[in-house]
């Protein structure tokens, strides 16, 4: 089976929550892999990623999102890059590295402009800087923020999306 497959399965059970098997394919992959395939060791270490943010360790899904993202830059691929840069600036919004957060978010709404990407990911990139805007207590700027979220859930029938979009909106209106 090739690495990507081995990845796609990990990735499944980690969804499914079976993190030992999730593990043991990741160690597979790690041994066999070339240490210049830098998508798959980008994926490598996103998923290791999401298993520590899953269990709550966001400091050590802090050091695997680095590592996916050193990889994904030497890629070239603009969108793997800017996708793992959204984890990045997701976890530092959590500890609470505002500032950080806000230069990566920035950064990725930068690539997400100007190249074609999935609209899951900008929504998502959108949805964390959102959260990030409000608690840094700039509510003006996050509703512009939330009102485009709302757009482009609209667009594309996302009800959770839009519902979310809603409530932040509510909320931001009883801030002013």
């Amino acid at each position: 089976m090739e690495l990507k497959a081995i990845l796609d399965k990990a990735w499944e059970y980690r969804r499914l929550g079976n993190y030992q098997k999730c593990r043991d394919l990741l160690n597979q992959v790690h041994s066999s892999c070339q240490e210049n395939d830098h998508i798959v060791l980008g994926r490598l270490y996103h998923v290791y990623m999401q298993i520590e943010w899953d269990h709550h360790r966001y400091n050590k899904a802090l050091k695997f999102c680095k590592k996916a993202l050193q990889h994904y830059s030497k890629s070239e691929n603009l969108n793997l890059k800017a996708h793992s840069r959204r984890h990045l600036a997701d976890l530092q919004r959590q500890l609470g590295m505002l500032g950080e957060s806000e230069a990566n978010y920035c950064q990725v709404l930068e690539i997400y402009g100007t190249s074609p990407s999935k609209v899951g990911d900008l929504a998502n990139a959108l949805r964390g800087y959102g959260l990030l805007l409000e608690r840094l207590d700039r509510p003006l700027e996050a509703q512009q923020v939330w009102l485009k979220i709302k757009e482009i859930y609209q667009m594309h029938h996302i009800s959770e999306g839009v519902q979310e979009a809603i409530e932040a909106l509510k909320r931001l209106a009883h801030h002013n």
